[in-house]
């Protein structure tokens, strides 16, 4: 069985932050900023906090009212947006 897929930050070149329910995200290397409210938060922190993909949606179920495959959607868009941001 092959264990589920994990994402960390690239720490020390990127910091975050999470303020008042927003997320600020900056990329150093890049000069890059990145301010997250609401589901994009959720994600972000599940991931940050070492849950993989799976277990990032299952989180969501349990605070948004939306169907499983739209937040499976929002999940992996979100990780390849970030991704590409690096």
């Amino acid at each position: 069985m092959q264990s589920p897929l994990h994402y960390g930050v690239d720490e020390p070149t990127v910091i975050h932050e999470c303020v008042d329910g927003e997320v600020l995200i900056v990329n150093l290397k890049h000069g890059a900023y990145f301010s997250l409210l609401d589901g994009a938060g959720a994600i972000w922190n599940a991931l940050v906090a070492g849950a993989s993909p799976e277990a990032t949606v299952d989180l969501l179920e349990q605070g948004f009212d939306a169907p499983r495959e739209v937040l499976a959607a929002a999940v992996s868009g979100f990780i390849a947006d970030l991704l590409r941001e690096s």
